[in-house]
């Protein structure tokens, strides 16, 4: 009786332990994601700021390039005077020159949500 007292007891300890190093690791996990997440989203919104600043007055013809180079040659499709992908969106002015770099509503939704944005 006293053998099976002395295992039983073992291995409540060995369970708690496990169970601990679980808690543990789960929380170290979490934390890195919420850290990627965060660094993720943020970049996300500054390269789409500097896109705006370095692709702002090209021509219809070169973004469509540039787009096609970076997304699935499927993705992409022109729709109410703007260039569309997935995940960004280039409006073009009257003379058919970039206006502006918008990320999708989806990609604006989930940076809101997990970065530290200012626009």
């Amino acid at each position: 009786m006293k053998k099976l007292s002395i295992i039983l007891f073992i291995l409540l300890i060995l369970t708690n332990g496990f169970w601990l190093y679980n808690a543990v690791d789960m929380g170290v996990t979490q934390s890195y994601h919420d850290q990627v997440t965060y660094e993720f989203a943020n970049r996300i919104v500054s390269l789409s700021s500097l896109a705006n600043h370095y692709i702002h007055g090209i021509s219809k013809e070169s973004a469509l390039g540039i787009i096609e180079d970076i997304s699935d040659e499927d993705s992409v499709f022109i729709k109410d005077n703007a260039i569309n992908s997935y995940w960004i969106s280039i409006s073009l002015d009257e003379n058919e020159n970039v206006k502006e770099v918008e990320i999708t509503d989806i990609v604006r939704n989930w940076a809101e949500q997990y970065g530290d944005i200012n626009k």
